[in-house]
């Protein structure tokens, strides 16, 4: 809810109490299906799965360190994650202030690092090694040149 409140508050006062409903109605939506995934998955990838975010957590905790790290970011927003306002300027809204804040915390979190450089791959959605394999290949080449 906490990513949620900066969005309602640019809201108009009458339509936040809405807004607010609908996104709670998404995401327990999205939770039931999750649950409903993680039911399916064998308890050894669940396992895995719960490793990995733990694994991320303790990484994010740690002190950045002062060496090169080339952070690639997808430009397209997927608009069919998060609520449908049922009003297609209140969902593009949304969509446009949550990709802007995505972007600002990825450049919030790459200043840390003395070395470090955001590319946004403007044609990229969630999946950039299949859809823009060739920008991974250049930002490696980059980095070891």
């Amino acid at each position: 809810m906490l990513g949620l409140e900066p969005y309602l508050e640019q809201l108009p006062g009458d339509q936040v109490a809405a807004a607010r409903e609908t996104w709670l109605n998404a995401f327990t939506k999205r939770n039931r299906q999750i649950n409903g995934m993680l039911a399916l998955m064998s308890k050894v990838n669940r396992l895995e799965m719960f490793a990995s975010l733990e694994s991320m957590e303790v990484v994010r905790r740690q002190p950045r360190l002062d060496i090169p790290v080339t952070l690639l970011v997808a430009g397209k927003s997927n608009t069919s994650n998060g609520p449908d306002f049922g009003d297609p300027n209140t969902n593009a809204a949304y969509h446009a202030w949550a990709r802007t804040s995505r972007l600002s915390r990825y450049r919030k979190w790459i200043e840390t690092n003395p070395q470090g450089k955001l590319t946004v791959l403007q044609q990229a959605g969630h999946n950039i090694p299949r859809e823009q394999p060739q920008a991974i290949v250049d930002a490696v080449l980059e980095m070891i040149q």
